[in-house]
Protein backbone atom coordinates (compact mmCIF):
# COMPACT_ATOMS: atom_id res chain seq x y z
CA UNK A 1 0.00 0.00 0.00
CA UNK A 2 1.06 3.00 -0.91
CA UNK A 3 0.85 6.76 0.36
CA UNK A 4 -2.78 8.28 -0.64
CA UNK A 5 -2.37 11.65 -2.23
CA UNK A 6 -3.30 13.51 1.19
CA UNK A 7 -0.95 11.94 2.98
CA UNK A 8 2.03 12.69 0.56
CA UNK A 9 0.69 16.48 1.09
CA UNK A 10 1.15 15.86 4.75
CA UNK A 11 4.38 15.00 4.14
CA UNK A 12 5.37 17.44 1.96
CA UNK A 13 4.27 19.91 4.26
CA UNK A 14 5.93 18.45 7.39
CA UNK A 15 9.22 18.28 5.08
CA UNK A 16 8.13 22.42 4.07
CA UNK A 17 7.84 23.06 8.02
CA UNK A 18 11.40 21.65 8.86
CA UNK A 19 12.78 23.58 6.00
CA UNK A 20 11.82 27.23 8.42
CA UNK A 21 13.72 30.38 8.30
CA UNK A 22 14.63 29.90 11.99
CA UNK A 23 16.19 26.82 12.58
CA UNK A 24 16.67 26.96 15.78
CA UNK A 25 12.94 27.26 17.27
CA UNK A 26 10.96 24.82 18.98
CA UNK A 27 7.63 24.44 17.96
CA UNK A 28 4.97 23.60 20.03
CA UNK A 29 2.20 21.35 18.55
CA UNK A 30 -1.32 23.03 19.37
CA UNK A 31 -3.36 19.28 18.62
CA UNK A 32 -4.73 19.97 15.29
CA UNK A 33 -0.98 19.96 13.22
CA UNK A 34 -1.35 18.16 9.74
CA UNK A 35 1.25 15.11 9.13
CA UNK A 36 1.40 14.63 13.22
CA UNK A 37 -1.85 14.11 13.63
CA UNK A 38 -2.63 12.10 10.95
CA UNK A 39 0.02 9.50 11.42
CA UNK A 40 -0.67 9.37 15.10
CA UNK A 41 -4.17 7.97 15.88
CA UNK A 42 -3.32 4.54 17.32
CA UNK A 43 -6.39 2.25 16.11
CA UNK A 44 -4.03 -0.42 14.89
CA UNK A 45 -2.16 -3.71 16.67
CA UNK A 46 0.23 -3.74 18.98
CA UNK A 47 2.88 -4.34 16.97
CA UNK A 48 1.88 -1.51 14.61
CA UNK A 49 -0.30 1.29 16.59
CA UNK A 50 -0.56 3.23 12.98
CA UNK A 51 -1.62 -0.01 10.98
CA UNK A 52 -5.06 0.54 9.41
CA UNK A 53 -7.23 0.40 7.11
CA UNK A 54 -6.05 3.40 4.64
CA UNK A 55 -2.83 4.42 6.70
CA UNK A 56 0.50 3.66 5.60
CA UNK A 57 2.84 1.08 7.61
CA UNK A 58 6.01 2.96 9.36
CA UNK A 59 7.94 1.02 6.53
CA UNK A 60 5.85 2.41 3.88
CA UNK A 61 6.40 6.30 5.12
CA UNK A 62 10.46 5.32 5.32
CA UNK A 63 10.55 4.27 1.74
CA UNK A 64 8.65 7.48 1.02
CA UNK A 65 11.05 9.70 2.88
CA UNK A 66 13.80 7.34 1.22
CA UNK A 67 12.42 8.55 -2.33
CA UNK A 68 12.18 12.01 -1.25
CA UNK A 69 15.89 11.77 0.64
CA UNK A 70 16.70 10.20 -3.24
CA UNK A 71 15.58 13.69 -5.23
CA UNK A 72 17.35 15.84 -2.72
CA UNK A 73 14.04 16.48 -0.76
CA UNK A 74 16.14 17.18 2.91
CA UNK A 75 15.13 18.86 5.82
CA UNK A 76 18.29 20.79 6.68
CA UNK A 77 17.39 20.83 10.44
CA UNK A 78 17.44 16.59 10.18
CA UNK A 79 19.95 16.38 7.88
CA UNK A 80 22.41 18.37 10.29
CA UNK A 81 21.20 16.67 13.57
CA UNK A 82 21.39 13.42 12.03
CA UNK A 83 24.63 14.18 10.51
CA UNK A 84 26.24 14.75 14.15
CA UNK A 85 24.58 11.72 15.63
CA UNK A 86 27.03 8.98 16.63
CA UNK A 87 24.63 5.51 16.17
CA UNK A 88 26.88 3.85 19.20
CA UNK A 89 25.03 6.49 21.11
CA UNK A 90 21.67 5.70 21.88
CA UNK A 91 18.93 7.83 21.55
CA UNK A 92 20.27 11.37 20.57
CA UNK A 93 20.21 13.83 23.31
CA UNK A 94 17.67 16.31 20.83
CA UNK A 95 15.03 13.43 21.08
CA UNK A 96 12.13 14.68 23.24
CA UNK A 97 10.27 11.02 22.46
CA UNK A 98 11.86 7.96 22.73
CA UNK A 99 9.10 5.92 22.13
CA UNK A 100 8.07 7.29 18.80
CA UNK A 101 12.05 7.16 17.67
CA UNK A 102 12.57 3.54 18.67
CA UNK A 103 9.51 2.77 16.12
CA UNK A 104 11.48 4.83 13.26
CA UNK A 105 14.35 2.61 14.34
CA UNK A 106 12.28 -0.76 14.07
CA UNK A 107 10.74 0.29 10.58
CA UNK A 108 14.17 1.51 9.15
CA UNK A 109 16.53 -1.23 11.12
CA UNK A 110 19.61 1.05 10.11
CA UNK A 111 21.81 -1.29 11.39
CA UNK A 112 19.81 -4.67 9.87
CA UNK A 113 18.36 -4.79 6.60
CA UNK A 114 17.72 -0.79 6.24
CA UNK A 115 21.79 -0.44 6.19
CA UNK A 116 21.26 -2.15 2.76
CA UNK A 117 17.94 -1.12 1.60
CA UNK A 118 18.80 2.55 1.89
CA UNK A 119 20.83 4.67 0.90
CA UNK A 120 21.16 6.79 4.22
CA UNK A 121 19.57 4.87 6.70
CA UNK A 122 20.24 7.01 9.63
CA UNK A 123 18.69 10.11 7.79
CA UNK A 124 15.97 8.16 7.12
CA UNK A 125 15.08 7.27 11.18
CA UNK A 126 15.55 10.92 11.34
CA UNK A 127 12.46 11.68 8.90
CA UNK A 128 10.20 9.07 9.62
CA UNK A 129 10.60 10.44 13.36
CA UNK A 130 9.55 13.51 12.70
CA UNK A 131 6.58 12.26 10.07
CA UNK A 132 5.47 9.86 12.97
CA UNK A 133 5.15 13.23 15.62
CA UNK A 134 8.80 13.26 17.43
CA UNK A 135 9.56 16.69 18.38
CA UNK A 136 12.81 17.95 18.92
CA UNK A 137 13.40 18.86 22.84
CA UNK A 138 13.43 22.37 24.05
CA UNK A 139 16.23 24.90 22.84
CA UNK A 140 17.85 22.08 20.62
CA UNK A 141 20.79 23.60 19.14
CA UNK A 142 21.11 22.87 15.24
CA UNK A 143 24.57 22.19 14.36
CA UNK A 144 26.17 23.63 11.58
CA UNK A 145 26.59 21.78 7.73
CA UNK A 146 29.15 23.87 6.30
CA UNK A 147 32.20 22.33 6.67
CA UNK A 148 33.49 20.87 3.03
CA UNK A 149 30.60 22.57 1.57
CA UNK A 150 30.96 24.57 -1.91
CA UNK A 151 31.83 28.13 -1.77
CA UNK A 152 29.67 30.47 -3.77
CA UNK A 153 32.15 30.14 -6.58
CA UNK A 154 32.06 26.40 -6.78
CA UNK A 155 35.35 25.74 -4.44
CA UNK A 156 35.02 23.85 -1.33
CA UNK A 157 34.92 25.25 2.21
CA UNK A 158 38.92 24.74 2.91
CA UNK A 159 41.33 27.79 1.70
CA UNK A 160 44.78 26.37 0.85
Amino acid sequence: MGLNAQQKKALATQQDDDMGDDEHEHHEPDGDEGPDAEFSDHDGDEENPDAGEDKPTDQEIADHIADGIDKGMVTPKIEALMAAHDPESGVPEWVADEPIWNRALNAVQPNGDGKDEYDDPWLVVGGLYRMLGGELKPNTEIPEMDEGAPDDDGEDGDED
